[in-house]
């Protein structure tokens, strides 16, 4: 009921947004630790990435980390204040 406050942004974005603010993660891990399928991680990351939201961050010749912005982080917050008033 809450992300009727949160324009565009769904409970799978959320809680890509939530898991990205504990620690970056790569794709493979957002996917398996949420259970969500390759090509929706991708469609989420991307759309992250497009809206400033995250970053993609090469940390070794094969791997790539998602990290929130500072505009992410904000919008991690403010989803979490937003589910701790309404109970969610």
């Amino acid at each position: 009921m809450y992300r009727m406050y949160l324009c565009k942004v769904s409970k799978r974005v959320e809680e890509v947004i939530l898991a990205l603010d504990e620690k970056p993660r790569t794709r493979l891990e957002l996917q398996a630790e949420l259970e969500i399928g390759s090509g929706t991680i991708k469609k989420i990351v991307d759309w992250l990435v497009d809206k400033g939201l995250a970053e993609e961050v090469p940390v070794s010749r094969y791997k790539v980390e998602i990290r929130l912005t500072d505009k992410g982080k904000r919008l991690s917050s403010l989803v979490r204040e937003i589910r701790e008033i309404i109970g969610d």
